[in-house]
């Protein structure tokens, strides 16, 4: 990891058709949601969704881009694999589709840089993949 990590790890819900596998970071002026919408399942595309809302107000934040990494094997070699990136909308929403290709428990690091700020703030997402 490139910078000091705020982790949240929170239970998934499984039982229905939306899954709420959630993880929020609240910078000083800044808290991101990620969520997946649906099911995760080996080869089924879900959308990754972050929420980005001012701390002090809960308007929106517009216009910040949301970058989502997940660590990843190839040939031997560890490293961080950028999943993409995606800018939220005027209600403060970035969706990122999202094919799990392995069933386990994987960990993403998301980051978002809001358009008044220099340096990026991030937030770790945990969520499982069916087979």
């Amino acid at each position: 990891m490139n910078s000091i990590i705020k982790m949240l790890l929170l239970s998934a819900v499984s039982a229905g058709a939306l899954f709420a596998f959630a993880g929020t970071a609240a910078a000083s002026h800044a808290m991101l949601e990620v969520k997946a919408v649906g099911p995760l399942t080996v080869g089924d595309t879900v959308d990754l969704r972050a929420d980005l809302h001012a701390v002090d107000t809960g308007q929106p934040v517009v216009g910040a881009t949301v970058t989502f990494y997940m660590e990843a094997s190839f040939g031997g070699v560890d490293g961080e694999a950028l999943l993409g990136q995606a800018v939220t909308d005027s209600d403060g929403v970035a969706v990122l589709p999202f094919q799990p290709r392995s069933a386990c428990e994987h960990q993403l690091r998301v980051e978002y840089l809001t358009p008044d700020t220099g340096e990026p703030e991030e937030v770790m997402w945990s969520h499982t993949v069916e087979g």
